[in-house]
């Protein structure tokens, strides 16, 4: 069987924890990118049945949680790694780990405070210059 990661339109997506925002937060481009993705339909498949956190195929993960209850579909466990990025806590100082923080119910220290705000800057720096260039 093909990895199909090797295809997808995120595969070379600059910072990882753009997947794993917190809740709320806009996921416009990442919508898009998934959208015209060629391996879609497989991404959805696969986050449906294996991915409860981050942002997979075009769905949050309400949306694949509410998918998963309306049609009786059980989360499966990942049972190899090979291909993929191991399963990792994330470090402290990033958008990731921030949301671990917040999923246990502990305070954000500072350094995930700050991933998440220059994560939204970064975010809202790109919309604007893309808003710029358009009405250019």
């Amino acid at each position: 069987m093909t990895d199909w990661t090797v295809s997808a339109a995120c595969r070379d997506w600059a910072n990882p924890d753009d997947w794993h925002q917190p809740r709320g937060v806009g996921t416009r481009e990442m919508r898009a990118l998934c959208n015209a993705c060629e391996v879609n339909v497989t991404c959805l498949d696969w986050a449906i049945r294996h991915e409860q956190y981050g942002y997979w195929a075009g769905t949050t993960e309400e949306q694949r949680e509410e998918f998963r209850r309306r049609k009786s579909i059980t989360l499966g466990r990942i049972d190899s790694w090979e291909g993929r990025r191991p399963p990792q806590s994330p470090e402290c100082g990033s958008v990731a780990a921030a949301a671990r923080h917040r999923e246990r119910g502990e305070p954000v220290d500072e350094m995930c405070s700050r991933a998440v705000r220059d994560a939204e800057r970064k975010r809202r720096n790109y919309r604007d210059a893309k808003e710029n260039r358009e009405t250019a």
